[in-house]
């Protein structure tokens, strides 16, 4: 699982210097804080998905954002 942490956290910092890149030219100290919000929640969470291994957990972290979708 630490090779997958390794890929989280490297595909989150090369997709908030790739946005940093763009937005600060475009919406400055405001487009540095949305690089940040996007590239954390694409690391954070939507890589999961994208994994076999960690679908489980992106399952578990989607349910506890939208608890409407749990079994009953």
């Amino acid at each position: 699982m630490t090779i997958y942490a390794f890929y989280r956290h490297f595909i989150g910092a090369i997709t908030n210097i790739v946005l940093n890149y763009f937005l600060i030219r475009e919406l400055g100290i405001i487009g540095a804080a949305w690089a940040t919000l996007l590239s954390y929640m694409l690391a954070s969470y939507l890589i999961d998905y994208f994994f076999c291994k960690m679908r489980k957990s992106f399952y578990m972290k989607t349910l506890s954002i939208f608890p409407v979708f749990l079994k009953r």
